[in-house]
This record gives C-alpha cells, sequence and structure tokens, in this order.
C-alpha cells in the first residue's frame, strides 16, 4: 500500500499540436475553408454529395496588387478535407474564401475573411 506523498510535483500543461487556431469562413450546406496562421495552412472542407468540389482561395493584402492567389483545391469528394501549406510572410493580413467549383466554373462563393499571418 503506498501513502500519500506530503508535497506535490510541479504540473506544466502544453496544449497539444492540433490546438492551433483556425479562422474559418461562414459554412455552406456544400464545405469550407479555414485559414491557420501558425504554419499559414489553409483546410478546405467538402461537406456536400454534390458532384462538384471546394477551393479554397486567399491572397496576401500586403501586396498593393493582392496578387499572387494562392489556390488550395479539395477534389477528393464528400465528407473529406485537404490541407495545403502555404508561406505568407509573418504579421501580413491574409484574406481567404471557399468556393464551390464545377471544373473551373465558380458555382458559389463564401464571403471574405481576413486573419493575420
Amino acid at each position: 500500500m503506498l501513502a500519500a506523498s506530503a508535497f506535490a510535483l510541479p504540473l506544466t500543461l502544453t496544449p497539444p499540436a492540433h490546438a492551433y487556431v483556425r479562422y474559418c469562413t461562414d459554412p455552406h450546406t456544400w464545405g469550407r475553408a479555414c485559414f491557420q496562421p501558425a504554419g499559414e495552412i489553409m483546410y478546405v472542407y467538402d461537406d456536400d454529395a454534390d458532384g462538384h468540389h471546394v477551393r479554397g482561395v486567399a491572397f496576401d493584402g500586403s501586396v498593393p496588387d493582392n496578387t499572387p492567389l494562392y489556390t488550395c483545391a479539395n477534389t477528393k469528394g464528400a465528407g473529406t478535407v485537404q490541407e495545403c501549406n502555404f508561406s505568407f510572410p509573418e504579421g501580413h493580413l491574409i484574406h481567404f474564401q471557399a468556393r464551390l467549383h464545377e471544373g473551373d466554373f465558380r458555382l458559389d462563393e463564401s464571403r471574405w475573411k481576413s486573419a493575420y499571418a
């Protein structure tokens, strides 16, 4: 039988690696896009078995002409997520949105969302 100890060890808690903050577009029935500033990662969710695919697009708002446009396409089908690792300078304001596509034809889009890289 073990006796209770009269002292406690210090406990240090660190958040799990998956606990990074993600900023997401308003969800649509067809999907959404999320941007994680830590690592400049975009996640594109396809939430509808409609035969279309979802793209996340982003641009660096700190660049005068707002180019280039970064694209992350999820063509894997409904219920999936596509992860894309971009490279934006730290502290730059990144604008992003989700778009529903049939091939290269844009069918719908979310409102733009912004977050600092």
